[in-house]
């Protein structure tokens, strides 16, 4: 069904994210992956800063050769 948009939430990680876009996804949900919640309770923004910096460069690099 090629005119279906789909957007994965679920089992979509910091790394496999390139993985879900390369097989058609239109986008991605990251949630728990990206919003951990330990980091949260201890204000650990290094972590949470940390993981927004992966998931961009895994999306970059999907983009960069697709």
């Amino acid at each position: 069904m090629p005119q279906l948009k789909l957007m994965p939430t679920g089992g979509v990680s910091l790394t496999n994210a390139g993985e879900w876009l390369k097989a058609g996804a239109c986008a991605v949900g990251v949630g728990t992956a990206l919003l951990d919640k330990t980091a949260i309770k201890n204000e650990n923004y290094e972590l949470l800063s940390a993981n927004a910096k992966t998931i961009i460069e895994t999306i970059k690099n999907y983009e960069a050769n697709k």
